[in-house]
């Protein structure tokens, strides 16, 4: 009995590499962001208004113009474009939720 067990941890043990520990972390990452992308674009309440596919799966998008310092011009171009509804960027909400 105990033979069967040391032939199981050694078995075990030689899958637990560093190579497939890595490759495990990194699908399981890879199928998240997918999820994200499908759950976001297609299913989350706020899919239903326009706006740029990378601005509704992601919020990197916006990110990246408040980095540069471009976020307000970028949100009155996007406003321009696709109207004062355009929930899919973070700037789109100031829109909805502003008092008159």
């Amino acid at each position: 009995m105990e033979s069967s067990a040391s032939n199981f941890v050694q078995s075990a043990s030689s899958y637990l590499t560093f190579g497939n520990i890595a490759l495990s972390i990194f699908i399981y990452v890879a199928l998240q962001c997918i999820y994200q992308a499908v759950y976001y674009h297609y299913f989350h309440p706020l899919a239903k208004f326009p706006g740029p596919f990378w601005a509704g799966v992601t919020r990197l998008y916006i990110a990246y113009y408040d980095w540069t310092g471009q976020e307000p011009k970028k949100c009155m171009e996007l406003v321009k474009q696709y109207g004062r509804l355009s929930c899919r960027c973070a700037c789109g909400l100031k829109y909805l939720y502003r008092k008159k």
